[in-house]
């Protein structure tokens, strides 16, 4: 195998050609249709590539900068794009103006907040060698549509209607539209051992990931023999640490898992991004708000585990503070919700009590920014 060094004064150079030409072989044909859709936003994937590196691992000033010129190179071509496929009339041309948008928004961000000076202190909390989100779709389920590029909000999908999902269209729809991935799992067609570590898995890492503040959605129909059974276990994700408990084999197969080290290292990522702007549209945007949201809770989460331990008046009671300081996480965990395609009084029932928000034969189905965990 031979390596080759590539000098700094004939980056941008390449970074160029190699951009034209992903650009050239994305949309070569005049036909809209003769490309696939894997050809036609690779370079769109390259930017969120370059976009992800630029906040995770910034790197020094001077790679900073480098970058941040391939990013801007990369938006050239992508831009460029857009206006074929437009001039085409391609079907992909909406999804790619709403996934371009997205990412000059994220540059705009990253250019106007300028090299990180905190970078170093930052870099000191290493990022999980295995992303946990990543590895529970790997192991248990599938993305419906893209994988998240960065840290941002998701929403989990609990499928539990045999056959056509006549909700997951219309739940997978929504979500892109507002910009929010999806993490499906068809619970329905799981064994129960599997289903039972699934629930393990996605309970422990509900304290310590983003998955604290994303929603989850279960889709059932209520007239099948196996709903009573799913809205039961839907019921017992409410109570978190409930299914740790009940299936703490499920739990050490989560790779490299540190409670501690992984709260710490998504709460430091969260400050990062929300960083010590008073610009007031900044403080507005869905990445602060998710930002804000997902310390906070995962910061109470540690507090409620340090009650005991913290300096407190002689009449103060730990185990009091211990309960405000759940209950404050709790109020900022994502929303559980229960869409039921046929629904009867015994469902009602079964969730009547809990935190599961019952949705009884739901017509359209909306994500946007009110309501989605960003918010």
């Amino acid at each position: 195998m031979t390596f080759y060094r590539l000098r700094s004064d004939k980056r941008e150079e390449l970074v160029r050609h190699v951009t034209e030409l992903s650009r050239g072989l994305a949309i070569e044909s005049e036909n809209p249709h003769a490309s696939s859709s894997a050809d036609l936003f690779a370079p769109l994937e390259l930017l969120e590539a370059t976009l992800r590196t630029l906040e995770l691992r910034p790197g020094s000033a001077e790679e900073w900068q480098e970058r941040i010129a391939e990013a801007r190179l990369e938006l050239e071509g992508s831009v460029s794009d857009l206006s074929a496929l437009q001039a085409q009339k391609s079907a992909h041309a909406a999804d790619f103006a709403l996934r371009l948008g997205n990412v000059q928004g994220r540059l705009a961000t990253l250019e106007r907040g300028g090299y990180p000076l905190k970078v170093a202190a930052v870099a000191a909390i290493a990022a999980p060698e295995v992303d946990p989100l990543q590895w529970l779709v790997n192991e248990f389920g599938t993305w419906l549509g893209r994988a998240p590029q960065a840290l941002g909000p998701v929403l989990v999908l609990l499928d539990g209607i045999i056959g056509r999902d006549r909700f997951a269209p219309a739940i997978a729809d929504s979500c892109r539209k507002a910009d929010v991935c999806v993490a499906s799992f068809d619970v329905s067609g799981m064994a129960a051992h599997t289903r039972r570590a699934l629930y393990a898995s996605l309970d422990r890492l509900r304290s310590a990931t983003p998955l604290a503040v994303s929603d989850l959605v279960m889709t059932l129909d209520g007239s099948h023999e196996n709903a009573r059974g799913l809205a039961m276990e839907l019921r017992e994700l409410c109570e978190l640490g409930k299914w740790q408990q009940r299936e703490p084999a499920a739990i050490a197969n989560i790779p490299d898992f540190n409670l501690g080290v992984l709260r710490h290292f998504y709460v430091s990522r969260g400050a990062e991004m929300m960083g010590d702007s008073t610009d007031a549209a900044a403080s507005e945007g869905r990445q602060s708000a998710f930002a804000t949201r997902l310390t906070s809770a995962l910061s109470a989460f540690t507090a409620a585990e340090s009650a005991r331990a913290a300096p407190r008046l002689p009449f103060g009671k730990p185990e009091e503070q211990r309960t405000r300081y759940l209950n404050a996480a709790h109020g900022l965990m994502g929303e559980i919700v229960c869409y039921d395609a046929t629904p009867t009084r015994a469902m009602q029932c079964t969730f009547a009590g809990s935190a599961v928000n019952y949705m009884p034969n739901a017509g359209a189905l909306t994500y946007g920014p009110d309501r989605s965990s960003a918010s």
